[in-house]
């Protein structure tokens, strides 16, 4: 959730149309859009690719993830025992590399937060992977 923003917050909006007092506009817009998309927030953990697709995804994105191995790398040191991890992702919101505090990812495998992981609104509701990408 955005700063200042609650889970509650969140579950008041779905339940009762709630608009919480200095949400950003970025943020509004993600819930409208997660709210109509029917049960996707309802999701526990966003959807997952097989092996095989995420290996095409890769393939197809060899420019950003050349681009980017370097920083990936880099930043992944950095935040080795800092509490936190860097992804990078497709334009379809599927996580292609994740680098970063061992036990944070290892955490946010629970809940598909790893390569392979869909986090785009229409797969998953409300969550700033989507909203970032929409």
């Amino acid at each position: 959730m955005g700063e200042g923003l609650q889970k509650g917050d969140w579950e008041r909006f779905r339940a009762l149309g709630s608009v919480p007092e200095g949400i950003r506009e970025v943020v509004l817009g993600s819930w409208i859009r997660s709210r109509s998309d029917g049960g996707l927030y309802s999701l526990q953990q966003a959807p997952s690719l097989a092996l095989d697709e995420l290996n095409r995804r890769r393939s197809r994105n060899w420019r950003l993830r050349r681009a980017a191995e370097s920083a990936v790398r880099q930043a992944g040191g950095m935040l080795e025992d800092a509490g936190a991890m860097l992804l990078l992702c497709d334009g379809g919101g599927v996580i292609l590399e994740a680098a970063g505090d061992a036990r944070i990812r290892s955490r946010g495998e629970e809940n598909h937060l790893h390569p392979g992981g869909l986090w785009a609104e229409t797969a998953i509701g409300t969550n700033a992977i989507g909203t970032a990408l929409h």
